[in-house]
């Protein structure tokens, strides 16, 4: 049978968890400005007494034990998680192409520009050769400003080039910025594994199943899994990411489908030592402790003594990518049969479907038709550098073609820097004699026929403007003022294409999202309403006490008295 007291016990519990789910309300909405705070919540059950041998027992003597509290839970749906996180990873790849692509659009729209654009610059060129035509005016002076016309036409394409360069390196710069970043999150996921883990041995939430441990993963260190969920959400705005909770409480976690946290052990993301254009690749490490990390040394007897002691260096300033990259060059060199390397990777460029890494590298590896067999052929940053240089080099293979049977060229290119609109100049010949232009067997004011000649290769000159040609590995003939026309709507019409994509990917985006927030995040007039709930749950429970309090003082002081 209860004690006389087991209504004043119910009432005592229903009571501090009234306080309890004060206290979780509060602390909801004292966090609704929090990034990253997932709503908690107050688990009840009602109460069961159980006798000794017949289980649990709801006979009319035991009945009525009241409630308990399970655990303060989290409000989350996996299934969102993974949405929100799909999307994250197509949407950061979509905005970096963009943004990336409006620069490369900026740069091609001066090319474009009316007032001092290639258009313009072209134009004037050709002026300068029609003014020949003009009688009283001294050739020797025309034919200076036609190479100085030329000389800036030149200058617009080699700036552009340059402008290429710059955002090619930012690119660069924003990959490497990105990668570090990841680094730090892995690290960061690992201690926090730890710290789980240890979290659920000291609140008591590790039961044993007979096989094995497991930790009541609904309940335990609910701050912890919030900073882990953030940061796995940031992941996911820079790769393919997939996360689980283990038993133990844990979180794996996957890049690309390779393990790049588990336990206590993480990897590191590295980039290729050959960053050369198209070739820029990136890896992840196999998995090692935060102490492995620390005392991870290169001993390699009979190996380049100097490289193992840069490989050393580059480890104690915590730069594992050049240290991964200089093991790289150590083993190619020559290294024992029984050398284990430090930095075993398995690369992941190619696994990547998403996410700003896989935007970065496609803009900066990206060289569209002029890829080689098993490169990036996205039209990226080098594909249309490739195009500027097919245009500088039909531009000086098409002028220089009419000369051919003289020791003459207009333009030429700066060694090493061969058929590139940043290697593009004028040449010698013309730049020490700019009348030789019209006179490429020499000149002699004298001869009978001296107008006659000179009017021959203007007009030769003239007809490179005006004709037709096929630029690098374009498949449709274009004259050089229509091929920059055309190269400023490919840009245009690529980055409408990845804007498009952006915009619905984004709606998308933001639908999960919304649909996410509306289970884990902060709604307080939700709260109001909890709130109100508990403070009326809480009255009512003092007044029990009170009615409970009376009967038991009339039980106790009154019952037996005589007359009473």
């Amino acid at each position: 049978m209860a004690s006389s007291f087991m209504g004043l016990y119910v009432q005592r519990d229903g009571l501090n968890l009234a306080q309890k789910g004060l206290d979780i309300t509060g602390n909801n909405l004292a966090n609704v400005k929090t990034e990253g705070y997932t709503r908690q919540r107050l688990d009840l059950v009602s109460a069961k007494i159980s006798s000794s041998t017949l289980g649990y027992d709801n006979s009319i003597f035991l009945a009525g034990a009241g409630v308990e509290g399970q655990g303060v839970t989290q409000t989350r749906d996996a299934l969102l998680d993974d949405k929100y996180r799909k999307y994250s990873t197509v949407l950061g790849d979509l905005e970096v192409k963009s943004n990336v692509l409006s620069d490369v659009e900026d740069a091609i729209d001066d090319i474009e520009n009316d007032e001092a654009g290639f258009a313009r610059a072209l134009s004037e060129f050709k002026a300068a050769w029609q003014s020949f035509s003009s009688s009283g005016t001294d050739q020797d002076d025309l034919a200076n400003v036609a190479k100085n016309a030329a000389q800036n036409a030149i200058n617009v394409i080699k700036n552009f080039s340059s402008r290429m360069d710059s955002i090619s390196d930012d690119t660069y710069s924003d990959v490497e910025t990105t990668v570090t970043r990841i680094n730090t999150i892995l690290e960061t996921c690992a201690k926090l594994n730890e710290q789980i883990k240890a979290s659920y041995v000291q609140l008591n939430d590790v039961y044993d199943k007979g096989y094995g441990f497991e930790a009541d993963i609904n309940y335990g260190p609910l701050e912890l899994k919030d900073t882990m969920n953030y940061l796995i959400d940031e992941l996911s705005t820079y790769t393919d990411i997939s996360a689980v909770t283990e038993a133990d409480g844990t979180f794996t976690i996957q890049i690309c489908g390779v393990d790049a946290v588990k336990n206590d052990e993480y990897a590191k993301m590295t980039i290729s030592e050959d960053t050369t254009p198209t070739n820029l690749g990136l890896s992840i490490t196999d998995l090692k402790t935060n102490a492995a990390w620390r005392n991870i040394r290169c001993e390699c007897d009979g190996a380049d003594a100097d490289l193992v002691a840069e490989i050393n260096h580059a480890i104690d300033e915590g730069n594992f990518t050049l240290a991964k990259n200089l093991e790289d060059k150590l083993v190619e060199g020559g290294v024992p049969a029984d050398y284990q390397r430090l930095f075993p990777t398995t690369e992941i460029t190619g696994m990547m479907t998403g996410g700003t890494l896989k935007g970065g590298l496609d803009m900066y590896n990206g060289k569209g038709m002029y890829a080689d067999a098993g490169k990036n052929a996205y039209n990226g940053i080098q594909y249309y550098k490739a195009t500027m240089d097919a245009l500088a080099t039909s531009i000086a293979e098409e002028f220089n073609a009419i000369y051919d049977g003289y020791d003459f060229k207009m333009f030429d290119f700066r060694p090493g820097y061969e058929n590139t609109a940043a290697g593009l100049i004028i040449a010698d010949e013309w730049q020490e004699n700019p009348l030789q232009a019209v006179h490429p067997a020499g000149i002699d004011e004298e001869d009978y026929n001296y107008d006659e000649l000179t009017n021959v290769h203007i007009n030769k000159i003239l007809s490179v403007f005006e004709a037709t040609h096929l630029v690098g590995k374009e498949t449709v003939p274009y004259t050089f003022e229509d091929f920059v026309a055309h190269y400023g709507n490919t840009i245009g019409s690529q980055l409408e294409g990845v804007n498009k994509s952006s915009e619905s990917s984004e709606i998308m985006f933001n639908s999960v999202s919304d649909a996410r927030d509306s289970i884990m995040g902060v709604s307080t007039d939700e709260e109001g309403v909890n709130m109100l709930t508990y403070q009326k749950w809480y009255n009512a429970m003092s007044r029990m006490v009170n009615a409970l309090d009376e009967l038991l003082d009339r039980l106790i002081n009154s019952t037996g008295r005589v007359g009473l």
